[in-house]
């Protein structure tokens, strides 16, 4: 199956990011900006994970570190396929011959310690979803093979459980979306300020968007332009903040 729409590798920046994340995303595909740290799971779920038959196993895991665009590439895939979220509370029948499902952050657990999904849950989902040849897609912080699970016959079958691997956000992700957030807030930023910003923040976009609306803020309030040194007071107060 050919994809009609255009690699956003090729797409000139200033079309590539139209999403306003320092507002509520919109979680399309459409959005997404794709660079080296995120492009292979990218072209694998628009290009691939779309056809059913072309998926390497009826059970795979889309994995990376915190804020590093699992959500928005999951949304967007399940938007365009019409993939079906797995609730907690899931019937296990609801799971039909050639659908797509997804659970997000399967690893995650309730107040009282307990997960989520249990062992035996995602043991017979496996098992389930095989039979009947639908589609999970999951995604998780580590590979399925490191997860906190005890079922012996889950955890050898979650061994094989194919990943396709989001890394932390490059330099140039980073500054990308630093560009798109300021041009939405209609701040005119120079490239000094963001050279000067991006070697003092983490690679994690949750990160990136607080501290531009921290900027924003701290521009208003002071009626002055974000500068070297207004960014170098807003660092400075957020590393008081922290401690």
């Amino acid at each position: 199956m050919v994809d009609p729409r255009p690699d956003p590798l090729q797409t000139p920046i200033n079309k590539q990011l139209p999403l306003n994340l320092a507002q509520a995303p919109s979680y399309s595909l459409s959005d997404y900006i794709v660079t080296e740290a995120n492009q292979d799971a990218y072209r694998y779920l628009t290009r691939i994970g779309v056809d059913p038959d072309s998926w390497p196993s009826h059970f795979c895991a889309l994995v990376g570190p915190v804020s590093s665009g699992k959500t928005h590439l999951v949304q967007g895939w399940a938007k365009e396929t019409g993939a079906q979220v797995l609730e907690p509370d899931f019937e296990i029948t609801s799971i039909k011959p050639g659908h797509l499902h997804y659970i997000e952050d399967i690893e995650s657990s309730e107040v009282d310690g307990e997960m989520l999904y249990s062992d035996e849950q995602l043991f017979h989902l496996f098992n389930w979803s095989k039979e009947v040849g639908a589609f999970v897609l999951v995604t998780a912080q580590i590979p399925p093979s490191q997860w906190s699970r005890t079922l012996p016959d889950l955890k050898s079958r979650l061994a094989l459980a194919p990943v396709f691997l989001l890394n932390r956000p490059d330099y140039d992700l980073m500054r990308f979306v630093m560009a798109k957030l300021f041009s939405d807030k209609q701040l005119d930023v120079n490239s000094k300020v963001m050279d000067y910003l991006l070697p003092r923040l983490e690679r994690s976009l949750d990160q990136l968007v607080d501290v531009v609306n921290q900027l924003d803020g701290a521009a208003l309030a002071s009626k002055k332009r974000i500068t070297v040194p207004l960014v170098r007071g807003v660092l400075a107060e957020r590393e008081t903040q922290a401690e």
